[in-house]
């Protein structure tokens, strides 16, 4: 029986791949996806959900100590096997708080040597290609978190350690994924990170916690220092004593006046966040200072990138708002009054339109929520993008633009000759990421999707570039509202719930 006759359409598209990714590609290449309808059953999708209420998500952590920490949610990416095939870890599920293993030889790394190592131990060459990693290291992998707490200072937070396994468990995944050789370092900075506890018994790690996320560490109740630990410490020898006393230098500061430093920087970024905040409150004609300026058009705009190098534009969302409606109209909860004056594009660029990200993320650039998409070719998308904006850059009022971390975003536009920041009347630029911070007095930076969650914005179909530019829009309205509400319940002395949690 002779062979079927090969795909035109297919050939088609596998010439294009192999002309954007710089080599020969084939139907078994993993790292490869051709959207079609025939697929979508092929497509792992997300389950939803159920979404808790706001109180369980931010109340504090009241649980008794004795109470076992629940099991982590499963992990997605690369990056997804707690353990690995390999791995030497002991396994901590069955741990309570305050329990220590049984093994006293296990090596410790303290979580600080942790996030310090690409910035001491990765050259510049992979510094940048794994720094993300690292960036998302709590949302990657699920980490067995011990403490342990300096008997000679009480009242201070316990140091943070895990498994030594685990973060070589880590760089293997790193090293898999990007075909790189990171291991702990050799030499003296090697007991950095492969401490031992527990000689003439003096204190060794307790459990804390299994990470569900990145929040995980932030809303950690400290347990207290065990007596049992303090006596144990000062029955040991003076040289053991010494012992644990150096092991506990390498996960602390060795200068106080970089703990200083990084203090006055964390502030001085929490100031810009708010200032950021009230800016974007007087634009949409709220607060106390909203008099004091003229409308203006919010510019939001959302690139969606092939995750394949050399990392091409697939999409382009773009959200507009004439704040002169918002000061007419009123927000109603969380915004959603304000919603339908939003006016919503989807470019997509027509050469990589058959393409689906799947590998960090779940692509959906079929699956425009708010109209109709457009295909410019890629030599048409930054006129395509001006023609858009050409309207409101003739009105007499500025432009802000906004963004979800909007810095990757303009990076991308400059890469087609759009220098977004430079466009006739822009003025400043918002970032949802820092609005959200401030509003949750956090350093944490949070995805658009858990902004949302925060908020209780409904949404679906996230990773389109054209659904995320309307969801950040509405998440600027939303975070610059509930601002004012928190602020207000707190001088009041009431409990605050976002106003969507209370529908």
């Amino acid at each position: 029986m002779s062979d079927p006759d090969p795909d035109p359409d297919l050939d088609k598209q596998l010439s294009l791949l192999q002309d954007v990714l710089g080599r020969a590609v084939t139907l078994e290449d993993p790292g490869i996806v051709i959207g079609s309808d025939d697929d979508d059953n092929d497509v792992p999708q997300k389950e939803p959900v159920p979404e808790p209420r706001w109180e369980r998500l931010h109340a504090k952590d009241k649980r008794p100590k004795s109470r076992k920490p629940s099991k982590p949610s499963p992990q997605k990416g690369p990056l997804s096997d707690p353990k690995g095939s390999g791995s030497t870890s002991i396994d901590c599920s069955k741990l309570s708080v305050g329990d220590t293993l049984p093994d006293r030889d296990v090596e410790f790394c303290p979580w600080k040597a942790i996030t310090a190592y690409p910035n001491m131990f990765i050259g510049k060459t992979n510094r940048p290609r794994a720094s993300p990693f690292f960036d998302s290291i709590l949302e990657q992998r699920c980490w067995d978190f011990f403490y342990l707490h300096d008997p000679r200072k009480k009242g201070e937070r316990p140091h943070l350690f895990v498994q030594t396994a685990q973060f070589e468990d880590f760089l293997a995944a790193i090293n898999g994924t990007l075909r790189t050789a990171l291991t702990i370092p050799i030499g003296g900075n090697k007991k950095k990170f492969c401490i031992t506890f527990g000689g003439d018994n003096t204190p060794r790690p307790r459990f804390l916690l299994q990470s569900d996320g990145e929040d995980s560490l932030s809303k950690v109740s400290w347990p207290e220092i065990f007596e049992s630990d303090v006596q144990s410490y000062k029955k040991a020898s003076p040289m053991a004593q010494d012992d644990f006393d150096s092991a506990l230098k390498f996960s602390t500061f060795k200068s106080s006046d970089k703990s200083k430093k990084a203090e006055d920087r964390a502030r001085k970024r929490a100031l810009q966040r708010h200032s950021m905040m009230q800016q974007a409150q007087s634009f949409l004609g709220l607060g106390e200072n909203a008099s004091k300026t003229l409308p203006v058009v919010f510019v939001c705009i959302d690139v969606e990138a092939l995750e394949t190098p050399p990392h091409p534009i697939t999409e382009i969302g773009i959200a507009i708002l004439d704040t002169a409606r918002t000061r007419r109209n009123p927000p109603d909860a969380g915004g959603s009054g304000w919603w339908q004056f939003i006016e919503a594009h989807h470019l997509r660029t027509k050469e990589f339109s058959a393409m689906v990200n799947h590998k960090y993320v779940m692509g959906c650039p079929d699956a425009f929520n708010f109209g109709t998409s457009e295909f410019p070719t890629k030599d048409q998308l930054a006129d395509a993008v001006k023609t858009i904006l050409q309207p409101h850059m003739e009105k007499d009022k500025g432009l802000v633009f906004i963004g979800h971390d909007t810095a990757s975003d303009v990076r991308y536009l400059s890469q087609i000759g759009l220098e977004v920041l430079d466009l006739p009347g822009m003025l400043c630029e918002i970032d949802t990421r820092a609005m959200h911070q401030a509003w949750r007095d956090s350093e944490d930076g949070r995805s658009l999707e858990a902004v949302l969650a925060d908020l209780n914005i409904p949404n679906k179909n996230l990773h389109n570039a054209g659904n995320d530019a309307v969801f950040t829009m509405r998440a600027v309205l939303g975070l610059a509202l509930e601002q004012l509400l928190k602020v207000e319940a707190e001088l009041k002395g009431d409990d605050y719930v976002p106003a969507l949690w209370k529908k």
